[in-house]
């Protein structure tokens, strides 16, 4: 019996939660991004990018229309966009507590 070779991909995942009880909605989503695609030049620039704080900001909780960062989010977007079918993102809405249950005593 011939034994099949597995292929092994390395991923990149990220999380991300947002909301609160009382700052609704409460969202979690998740990114998988394959290393090969990750470790592109478009990706590590992107990388770059955030870590020398060139971005206008990629948190877009209160996207205003500013031209910068418009600007920024159509370039992530657009890189992005190649890949999206090589990655993967899942969003849930969820209620942290929907029973209003205290949490119990230390």
């Amino acid at each position: 019996m011939e034994r099949e070779v597995l292929n092994i991909e390395m991923m990149h995942i990220f999380l991300d939660e947002s909301g609160t009880k009382k700052d609704k909605p409460t969202l979690m989503a998740g990114l998988l991004i394959p290393s090969k695609i990750y470790n592109t030049f478009e990706f590590v620039e992107l990388n770059r990018k955030l870590q020398n704080k060139e971005f206008a900001s990629l948190h877009w909780t209160d996207y205003t229309g500013y031209p910068k960062m418009r600007n920024d989010i159509l370039e992530v977007f657009h890189v992005f966009s190649k890949y999206a079918l090589f990655t993967k993102f899942n969003v849930i809405n969820y209620n942290a507590n929907p029973l209003d249950i205290p949490p119990p005593p230390k």
